[in-house]
């Protein structure tokens, strides 16, 4: 049984620190609103409808109850974080590449960020625990979103109708008395978790911000129940005179929390056929998302996106080189020790691969957000080029907070990962064949310096740059020879060799050490300008 006190808590307004807050969360939505409405040179696919729109729904949550409020804000500031992150533009990023969206310090970016600051403050004041609760658990919101559905269609229309619905019954009401100000604020509770549901399946569709507002709109309809029961004591108690509570006031309020339950009910059903599509594939396929060669982005909690990945399946390859490439190439007798003997390994599980090199642009958040020194980047640039500096140590704390803010587990590839990936399917020294090609990689040529990732053709399996531009760490320990053959599994040297292997070549080296068997060993710490790394990412079943 419900405890009263806590369903009594369902329909309490906004009050002290929490009430100023959402007022200037108003203010702040007005503001946006506003510069929206002045901007006249937006670019063409700029979402400026979508803001306009969330930015209302915002300004409504003053007139709800605190309960109400707080599910529209949650669902505010994720949302808002992923506009501003899809549609703003850093110094640096390509307009061609970016034709939807405005600079960084724009009027619309300044009031977008003043927003999101402002709903950021208003959750502090419910405290941590209460806005974890109404979260839900961690991870909820990382399941690729929903593929186009009619039905998704109908819900956004639903939502609406029952938006438009709550808001005229919420206006009928004429609070001369407590128990009518909570039908009212249950009212307007419902009207505005319902718009951000028809947003949602308008747009993203996203499932767990789905999932959440539609817990949201169960919560504040149990509470215009709790809110209706009162106002009936209360006309039984003659506190309220019976005319103020008509029939049809009545029953429209039940009607409307009837369909709210069966709305949330039956976009429930939708996201559960869903994820029952993306798990439940026979024979222990992948996820759709996780098709073999598919590229995929995870979602950071700012709402922001993580690197792109490839999805690379299990299957066999051999690891080092032939006798014949060794020769080839002059291999001394330390280089051909180095990649031999040849065998074949098993990559047991399916996992992806950065498709490029780790950027300064991707390193860059981490920087910011970890509050540490940027790596040197010799003057060459910064952007789209390669992170290079960084010790095998720095590049697994950054796989270490990519975890952390995407839920995913990130690391760096074993040696066995990386020389597959590389390969893609192919037997030869470079992933195009045996003769270097300084046109198809940044390596034993003139450029002397780092180049942007992805201006070179990708191997068969989308990967970019795997020949040359930076060395890439891996995860394994160094070990000089094959003697002990490779796995999945990184090699974790409990005695002998503590430096780590890196793989690739670079832009300062020559063909043989730009090969896909070509391999070398250098102490963790070290930082150099010809270093750098590529992300792998465990694919949880």
């Amino acid at each position: 049984m419900t405890d009263p006190d806590d369903e009594e808590s369902l329909t309490r307004a906004p009050s002290g620190a929490l009430a100023t807050e959402l007022s200037e969360v108003k203010s702040s939505a007005e503001r946006l609103r506003a510069r929206l409405k002045e901007a006249n040179r937006l670019p063409k696919d700029f979402p400026k409808d979508e803001l306009d729109f969330l930015a209302g729904t915002l300004t409504e949550t003053p007139g709800m109850s605190a309960e109400g409020a707080l599910h529209a804000l949650i669902y505010g500031r994720d949302k808002l974080s992923e506009i501003r992150g899809a549609a703003i533009r850093v110094a640096g990023d390509d307009p061609d590449e970016q034709n939807n969206a405005v600079e960084r310090g724009d009027m619309i970016d300044m009031a977008l960020a003043l927003l999101v600051t402002d709903i950021g403050t208003a959750l502090n004041r419910y405290g941590g625990s209460r806005v974890s609760d109404a979260e839900g658990a961690p991870g909820e919101d990382r399941v690729p979103g929903a593929p186009p559905d009619a039905d998704y269609a109908a819900i956004a229309e639903q939502a609406e109708a029952l938006a438009v619905w709550a808001d005229a019954v919420a206006g009928k009401i004429e609070p001369s008395a407590p128990e009518l100000e909570s039908v009212e604020r249950g009212m307007r509770d419902v009207a505005t978790l319902e718009r951000q549901t028809g947003l949602e399946t308008r747009t993203t569709r996203h499932p767990g911000r789905m999932e959440r507002l539609g817990n949201g709109l169960r919560v504040v309809a149990h509470g215009a129940v709790v809110a209706l029961r009162a106002v009936r004591l209360a006309c039984d108690a003659g506190k309220i005179a019976v005319e103020e509570i008509s029939n049809a006031l009545t029953g429209q309020v039940t009607e409307i929390i009837d369909a709210v339950n069966r709305g949330a009910e039956r976009l429930e059903h939708k996201i559960a056929e869903r994820r029952s599509e993306w798990e439940g594939e026979p024979n222990g396929k992948l996820k759709p998302a996780f098709k073999p060669f598919s590229i995929f982005q995870d979602r950071l909690d700012d709402g922001s996106e993580g690197p792109e990945m490839v999805v690379l399946p299990s299957d066999e390859f051999w690891m080092g080189s032939t006798p014949e490439e060794q020769e080839r190439f002059e291999l001394d007798e330390f280089d051909r020790k180095w990649e031999s003997p040849r065998h074949l390994v098993r990559i047991d599980r399916p996992f992806a691969m950065g498709r490029y090199p780790v950027t300064f642009e991707e390193y860059g958040v981490y920087c910011d957000v970890a509050d540490i020194e940027m790596p040197d980047d010799e003057n060459w640039g910064r952007g789209r080029r390669p992170v290079i500096n960084v010790s095998h140590d720095e590049a697994t704390n950054y796989c270490d907070w990519l975890s952390d803010r995407t839920g995913a587990e990130y690391r760096l590839p074993s040696e066995a990962e990386w020389e597959y990936a590389c390969r893609a399917g192919t037997d030869t020294a470079y992933w195009w064949g045996d003769d270097w090609d300084e046109k198809r990689a940044n390596g034993a040529s003139d450029i002397g310096k780092t180049t942007e990732v992805g201006i070179y053709d990708p191997n068969p399996w989308n990967l970019c740059d795997v020949h040359g531009n930076v060395w890439e760490w891996c995860a394994d320990h160094w070990l000089e020879s094959y003697d002990l053959p490779r796995s999945q599994t990184p090699i974790n040297a409990t005695e002998g060799s503590s430096l780590r292997v890196q793989r690739g070549g670079s832009w300062d080296d020559h063909p043989w050490d730009l090969r896909s068997a070509s391999r070398d060993g250098y102490r963790p710490g070290l930082r150099y300008r010809s270093i750098g790394f590529r992300l792998a990412r465990t694919l949880t079943p």
